[in-house]
């Protein structure tokens, strides 16, 4: 119960994770595709546990529940598979025969639910109705669509980690792909439990022995294999967070500057938003005023190239250039602008460099 409810904390975080980046880019197919596996998958998982299944039954008939359970887990499984194929752009008919094969087998599992007896609807692997037609080979599709999905979804998860942008995400597709080769496994064991159980045999024992554990270090596989790209996500996120709080504080003296001297160009003057936006802003701010203000650094360096000037050197002929400036300049003039060490680079790192080693020495 513990590794289930771990595993459907992490389908839930996860879920509303990328549902929160869906919102921020909605047309992204690949990442819509990825929200849904989630949240079907977590929506399935919930369903599966004693109590959500005992209360549904209990509301709406005996083996809603069960088929409910294994309709969004088919589902998820299906929206996993339409994730690799939009990420990799790969041929989309494959996509069609899995969602009609997908319709068919849910179609077949509801009429198999609906064609037992109502009082035999909550059956189980352990019922001793085994033997009945409708209650084996519901398992019987079942288990055959889950080794059919574990293996598509496997195979995509490891053709996907192939061309992998990191090590981390290469690692979580292979451990990923690993348990679901073993969850494979362990729905091909319950198949042939129920096969022997409906002709009539004992239950295999040892195959139940061999899937409880094989179960539970595949859902850890799985598990970890999720988890980790969200991990190196979110300790990514937080780097860039406090790099860019760093560097906001450290570009202050500059932004100060700028904004003393052309208080215009602070376009945005609340405190809102988050530490990468306001970062930006001062940063372009900084660059906007450095613009303005090239004239008279200029006439400061008298004659020096300030293309090829030190952040020491630039912050000294900023002071001089605004001591010189006027505090009004003439209506309508426009002199023209003068390049300094950072203006006309495309890599925006080389600006932040450059801006802050400025603003380091005017502090």
């Amino acid at each position: 119960m513990t590794l289930q409810l771990t595993l459907l904390a992490v389908l839930v975080i996860g879920a509303l994770w990328k549902t929160i980046d869906l919102i921020r880019a909605p047309h992204d197919r690949p990442l819509r595709a990825l929200a849904g596996c989630l949240a079907l998958l977590a929506a399935g998982h919930a369903l599966s546990l004693p109590a959500v299944t005992k209360a549904l039954d209990a509301a709406t008939g005996l083996g809603v529940a069960k088929v409910s359970y294994n309709v969004l887990v088919f589902a998820g499984l299906y929206a996993l598979v339409a994730f690799f194929v939009l990420a990799t752009g790969s041929d989309r008919r494959r996509l069609q025969f899995d969602g009609l094969l997908l319709a068919a087998v849910v179609l077949v599992m509801i009429g198999l639910m609906l064609a037992t007896a109502p009082a035999l609807r909550g059956h189980t692997l352990s019922s001793p109705t085994m033997t009945r037609p409708t209650i084996a080979w519901f398992y019987i599709v079942g288990n055959a669509y889950f080794v059919y999905a574990y293996l598509s979804v496997g195979r995509w998860a490891l053709r996907y980690a192939r061309g992998a942008a990191s090590r981390f995400l290469s690692v979580a597709l292979w451990l990923s792909a690993l348990g679901l080769a073993g969850l494979m496994i362990t729905s091909v064991n319950r198949g042939i439990w129920v096969v022997v159980r409906y002709a009539g045999g004992p239950p295999l024992k040892q195959l139940n022995a061999i899937n409880w554990p094989l179960s539970n270090a595949s859902f850890v596989l799985v598990t970890i294999g999720m988890c980790l790209p969200a991990i190196v996500q979110a300790v990514g996120a937080v780097q860039s967070w406090l790099l860019h709080r760093r560097l906001y504080r450290e570009i202050t003296p500059l932004w100060t500057a700028m904004r003393d001297a052309y208080p215009e160009l602070v376009l945005d003057r609340g405190t809102g938003g988050s530490i990468h936006r306001r970062f930006y802003r001062r940063l372009i701010e900084c660059r906007d005023g450095l613009v303005r203000l090239s004239p008279y650094i200029a006439a400061a360096a008298k004659g020096r190239d300030t293309s090829r000037s030190s952040p020491a050197e630039l912050a000294g002929y900023i002071r001089t250039a605004l001591a010189i400036k006027p505090a009004q300049e003439e209506p309508g003039l426009a002199l023209p602008a003068v390049a300094i060490a950072m203006l006309g680079e495309d890599d925006i790192n080389s600006d932040v460099r450059e801006l802050v080693g400025i603003a380091r020495a005017l502090g």
